[in-house]
């Protein structure tokens, strides 16, 4: 062997240790921004411009990591900012009893560079049933014919959406 005079090759040089991974920052880069709105859901109404029975209204968020605190209101007025802060960071809110009207519930972020954009869901309710009306026959169906009928309902809130006619348990035609 090339070693046979008492030499022993030179000893590998260790590898490093790898580099450790860099710690998240607990203070914020000069210029980070504030929070953007939250975005808010709805499980008990859904759609901003229909109308709901309910007056119960549940609304659900995700606030990022970064939030420390929030602010929360609910007005009868679009386009305003809340004012009351809530304590802790809560992902849900409910109300009840809420009277018929159009409503705006706000919500806003806060982190350690300040107040976000707020983050706005517009809900509508109308607990009382349209005026009852009377349906009248106007034109007798021969066979084969479809019957004519006249009839004219009024909601004072929010208005008829559709009429629907149901023949026994069956849907036989729904008119918007």
């Amino acid at each position: 062997s090339e070693f046979l005079s008492g030499e022993f090759p030179p000893a590998a040089a260790p590898e490093p240790p790898p580099a450790p991974e860099p710690e998240e920052e607990s203070t914020p880069e000069p210029g980070a921004p504030v929070p953007i709105a939250p975005l808010i859901l709805s499980p008990t109404h859904p759609k901003p411009e229909s109308w709901y029975a309910t007056t119960t209204a549940i609304f659900n968020w995700k606030p990022t990591s970064d939030v420390i605190g929030m602010r929360m209101a609910l007005l009868s007025q679009d386009n305003l900012v809340p004012t009351t802060t809530v304590k802790g960071i809560p992902t849900t809110q409910t109300y009840t009893a809420l009277h018929d009207g159009v409503w705006y519930f706000y919500l806003q972020y806060k982190n350690d560079i300040g107040w976000g954009a707020v983050g706005k869901q517009k809900f509508q309710i109308d607990s009382v049933a349209p005026k009852a009306f009377s349906v009248a026959l106007i034109d007798k169906a021969s066979d084969g014919e479809v019957p004519k009928l006249a009839f004219l309902a009024e909601d004072e809130l929010s208005g008829i959406d559709r009429y629907e006619i149901i023949l026994g348990s069956t849907t036989a035609a729904t008119i918007q």
